[in-house]
């Protein structure tokens, strides 16, 4: 006669679940800078092929007004970059990610931090412009930039506020994240950031009693400030362009 055995895991905690999903979540925003840049950078190659090959200055000198040339140009941009955008939210909404698309509010607040980084780089992308003269050269310029100001920006301020408990670390830290924020990738890399890891951290401050809840999204610690800065980015670039 023998004896049988069976063992069970006991059911996960609710920190647990919310650490394994801000994790899952974290890994997704990372991943998702890499493929913006390439979309953000692909803009700048119709610009420079126009101006290079004379069809800009034809227009031009033919009696399209400058403003009606870049409304028009920048309209077939806002169009591409629209549909690229609703790809990206029925990606979040079929893998019914909760840091992104948990609810309305998440939803709405992950669409409006979209669309504010194609409104800063499509102005980006016309200034940037002058600065090449080859289509391909200036492509792989803006996948660089991109890379390092979003991907390589946020990982660095992540090290860096590891050693929060160092109060000149933190320090610079802090300062660093002013000048972070002039770039448009950034922002958009930091937004997502803290929205993957937002709900862990009112799951941890209720479970520890160390906070009364969730921040709200709009929270200048939390979208308020990547936001506010991308509206200003693209202010600034249409003026210059």
């Amino acid at each position: 006669q023998s004896i049988a055995a069976a063992a069970h895991a006991l059911p996960r905690v609710s920190i647990e679940v919310a650490q394994r999903s801000a994790f899952t979540s974290l890994f997704g925003s990372i991943l998702i800078l890499i493929p913006l840049a390439f979309a953000a950078a692909s803009y700048v190659t119709a610009h420079v092929r126009e101006r290079e090959s004379g069809s800009k200055q034809m227009q031009l000198v033919s009696g399209v007004p400058v403003g009606l040339y870049w409304a028009a140009s920048w309209s077939w941009d806002v169009l591409v970059y629209l549909s690229l955008t609703l790809l990206l939210m029925a990606t979040f909404l079929a893998m019914q990610d909760d840091a992104f698309t948990g609810d309305g509010e998440t939803a709405a607040a992950t669409l409006l931090l979209l669309l504010l980084f194609g409104w800063a780089t499509l102005p980006l992308a016309s200034l940037a412009s002058f600065c090449f003269r080859s289509p391909s050269n200036a492509l792989i310029a803006m996948i660089g930039f991109y890379f390092l100001t979003g991907f390589g920006f946020n990982i660095i301020d992540y090290v860096l506020s590891i050693f929060y408990w160092k109060g000149n670390i933190r320090e610079i830290n802090r300062q660093l994240r002013s000048l972070y924020r002039l770039f448009p990738a950034y922002c958009l890399g930091q937004g997502l950031f803290t929205m993957s890891t937002r709900n862990l951290q009112a799951i941890r401050a209720a479970v520890t009693g160390g906070g009364a809840g969730a921040t709200g999204l709009y929270d200048w610690s939390l979208l308020g400030a990547p936001l506010a800065y991308l509206i200003g980015e693209a202010v600034v670039f249409c003026a210059l362009t």
